[in-house]
């Protein structure tokens, strides 16, 4: 069964942003659900998995608590015993609905915002053909909706958005990247599932905004 390791790769998570937490002691309190919702949706497959039943990461919300209850903050007037977890649990929840990373909502809204106002790629671009064109029109609404900020195409959730093998998306994902439209701020963790950050180029010349034509020359109208 796909993503049988899902809920190790969530742990691990998990535990990255509590000992994160733990050596900076810069998050406030009232973040820290936010912060591990965040980062728990960059997980490959959490998305849909936690679309289908939100308690995948319930495991990974324990041991967040642990890693905190075994490290004291003066500043974190809360409970993170076993006791205090599920109080945690549900605020966690309620952070994944609210968080600004793109989810399963956008993701979905931006596939059909490509599929209703595409872009067209020139030049060389052209060459890629029609998934490089999709991928690279959802990334485009995508960064539209975060007004310019950093974007995530996590590859499991998009592939059957599109309908296609998820290895062809991460192929196309690549070749967006080499021809600039795409550039990497931080690299995929493959071991914790966890997708790479990207920043769609929005002056890159290879491509037109939704309702401007190219012309037969692959240039813009």
């Amino acid at each position: 069964m796909e993503h049988d390791d899902l809920p190790e790769r969530l742990l691990l998570a998990a535990q990255r942003v509590a000992g994160d937490i733990v050596r900076r002691r810069l998050v406030p309190l009232w973040r820290v659900p936010f912060q591990l919702a965040t980062r728990l949706q960059r997980v490959g497959g959490a998305l849909a998995a936690y679309a289908d039943d939100p308690t995948v990461i319930r495991d990974a919300v324990s041991g967040f608590a642990a890693a905190l209850h075994d490290h004291p903050h003066s500043e974190y007037d809360r409970d993170f015993s076993p006791s205090g977890i599920e109080a945690l649990w549900v605020e966690v929840c309620d952070a994944w609905d609210k968080t600004k990373v793109p989810g399963s909502d956008a993701l979905t809204a931006a596939v059909a915002e490509a599929r209703r106002a595409p872009v067209a790629l020139l030049g060389k671009a052209l060459a890629y053909g029609p998934l490089v064109v999709a991928v690279v029109g959802v990334a485009y609404h995508l960064h539209r909706h975060r007004h310019g900020d950093v974007i995530f195409l996590p590859v499991d959730h998009l592939a059957p958005l599109l309908g296609v093998p998820r290895t062809a998306v991460g192929a196309a994902i690549r070749h967006a990247m080499r021809l600039g439209l795409l550039v990497e701020v931080a690299p995929p963790n493959y071991r914790r599932g966890e997708a790479r950050t990207l920043r769609f180029v929005e002056d890159c010349p290879l491509y037109l905004r939704p309702g401007i034509t190219p012309t037969p020359d692959g240039s813009a109208s």
